[in-house]
């Protein structure tokens, strides 16, 4: 009898260990099922997002292009401008030409344009109207988008980055009445803009990655820079763009100790050159929360290559709902396993029992 109730507890136990394991398999794929929608819905919504506050720049953008050929004087004066050869009456019109927009470049700052800017075909700058101060420069290398559009004639959009900031920027070629070529127009946004947007919208908090490789390292640590950067504390190669919304200790010293569990997976993400989203355990005033983090690729206007990333942070209660009851229907169904073997041990040992009483009271009669 014992070496047949040992056999018995053998196989229970091994059926018990393999249906708790069955269990937690199939929990485990409903568990990471429901956190992949999750984290998919968060990539949904900072894309959504992201592709409408593109739209709204694009329609800005069109808007102030378009009014501000149709205003008397501009083509006029910078046609002038271009042609002159003397260094003197060009900076007359440029002056001209200041007072001209000056008005409409300061509108244009409320609606949360950064650069308003016109350079001649051969991209050296003509005025800059946030630094009207700082013209003549040769831009050629350094600005693409306007390399491009002076090459081809054409307009082009997205990120780009020049000497002292990256933007989304907008570039116009520009004609004078006889269809001359006389140069473009920038209208850029910064992405300052577009993170207080997404937390006015959708209270969605973004901060924006730049790759450190797109312009001079030594360029960081320049004081006339018109965004503030700092080193990310998801990549090392890359760099936050510091706003009045993002605190030094909490985007930066804080969020290295928190994403440390998960700065691999960031990096492998970062390498795929596509979008990705995890998530991360954090202690937020003494609660646990889970922090589920979006990435989307920023692509250059030009080549097309990824030079940032958009990234949020947003509360989870959905996954955290998840694994917390995924794990309470686990030891739940472990007790009741436990239980039920407990009880088919028994009526097995008490059978086996009386099987050996009966076999014991036949001997003696």
């Amino acid at each position: 009898m014992k070496k047949l109730m040992k056999n018995i507890i053998l196989i229970l136990t091994l059926f018990f260990l393999m249906t708790n394991g069955i269990i937690y398999y199939l929990t485990k794929l409903s568990e990471d099922k429901r956190i992949e929608l999750s984290l998919k819905s968060h990539i949904a919504k900072l894309s959504t997002h992201y592709d409408i506050l593109m739209h709204q720049q694009k329609l800005t953008a069109d808007g102030v292009y378009e009014s501000t050929m149709k205003k008397a004087g501009v083509i006029e004066l910078l046609s002038e401008a271009y042609y002159s050869k003397d260094r003197g009456q060009r900076d007359i019109l440029r002056e001209q030409f200041f007072q001209l927009l000056k008005d409409r470049y300061r509108r244009l700052k409320k609606k949360g344009v950064l650069q308003f800017h016109f350079v001649f075909p051969n991209s050296y700058s003509f005025l800059r109207f946030h630094k009207p101060d700082k013209f003549g420069d040769d831009l050629t290398g350094v600005r693409t988008d306007f390399d491009y559009t002076n090459r081809t004639k054409t307009k082009i959009s997205g990120f780009a980055q020049g000497r002292t900031s990256h933007a989304f920027r907008y570039v116009y070629p520009l004609f004078d009445k006889q269809k001359n070529h006389i140069g473009a127009m920038e209208i850029s946004f910064s992405s300052d803009v577009l993170q207080a947007n997404f937390t006015l919208i959708s209270d969605l908090h973004t901060h924006f990655l730049v790759d450190k490789t797109i312009f001079d390292v030594k360029a960081w640590e320049r004081d006339d820079l018109i965004l503030k950067y700092t080193q990310s504390a998801e990549h090392s190669n890359y760099m936050m763009t510091m706003t009045k919304k993002h605190s030094l200790q909490k985007c930066i010293i804080d969020n290295k100790s928190i994403l440390k569990p998960i700065l691999k997976n960031i990096r492998e993400g970062i390498k795929s050159g596509k979008q990705f989203s995890l998530y991360i355990d954090k202690i937020i005033d003494g609660e646990k929360q889970i922090i589920a983090l979006a990435f989307i690729p920023v692509l250059g206007s030009v080549d097309k290559n990824i030079l940032a990333w958009i990234v949020s942070h947003e509360s989870d209660r959905f996954i955290y709902t998840t694994i917390k009851n995924t794990f309470y229907i686990r030891i739940v169904l472990f007790f009741i396993l436990l239980i039920l073997f407990y009880f088919i041990y028994k009526t097995l040992h008490q059978k086996e029992s009386l099987k050996q009483q009966v076999i014991i009271e036949v001997e003696k009669n």
